[in-house]
């Protein structure tokens, strides 16, 4: 029986994308954002040729809520991470949570044929993992009682009787990701 479980983040990922113009502002964004139950938005590019942006709920809090802001005033732009990094679509789940840790980001926009067609959030792979196991590209690299769901389970666990916030988990994921990056760079020198 062949294996159906998804190793590459077009499986996972989330598509399409909900984008905004740089010139929306945050408030715009923000009931985009809650209507569509998700966590951040892509800001398309001003201008031709240009780079796409993210804007995330941390970045409301820290850049709009913390300041005093008021988020009718203040547009996307302003508050955007810009020139995100995007991975092809064929990227396998392994060297996507690489990825995600060495960049210390949560979610990653894939791109097929210079199209953004897709966001993936370590949540993704996550509830994958958590859900079906390791695809085989991942559980032949690491052993069954270290692999990604045996470092995330305990964390994640542990996050949530600690303190039950959206973050404390965020932070658990990006932790084990971590240790998983780390294991599987070690898998990789003893080969």
């Amino acid at each position: 029986m062949p294996y159906s479980k998804p190793h590459t983040v077009e499986g996972l990922m989330s598509s399409p994308v909900v984008m905004v113009d740089s010139d929306d502002t945050v408030d715009d964004a923000l009931h985009l954002m809650r209507q569509r139950q998700i966590s951040s938005v892509l800001i398309r590019p001003a201008q031709a040729g240009g780079t796409y942006g993210i804007m995330t709920k941390r970045d409301v809090v820290g850049k709009v809520v913390s300041q005093g802001l008021d988020p009718g005033t203040v547009s996307v732009q302003e508050i955007m991470t810009p020139s995100i990094i995007t991975i092809p679509v064929g990227t396998s789940l392994r060297e996507c949570a690489r990825l995600m840790a060495e960049l210390r980001v949560r979610r990653l926009p894939v791109e097929q044929d210079g199209q953004i067609v897709g966001i993936i959030s370590d949540t993704d792979i996550f509830l994958a993992v958590e859900e079906g196991g390791l695809g085989p590209e991942i559980s032949e690299s690491t052993t069954s009682q270290n692999g990604l769901f045996h470092l995330l389970r305990p964390r994640v666990l542990n996050a949530l009787s600690e303190n039950p916030t959206q973050e404390t988990i965020a932070n658990a994921i990006m932790l084990a990701v971590e240790a998983l990056r780390q294991e599987l760079e070690s898998a990789g020198t003893q080969d």
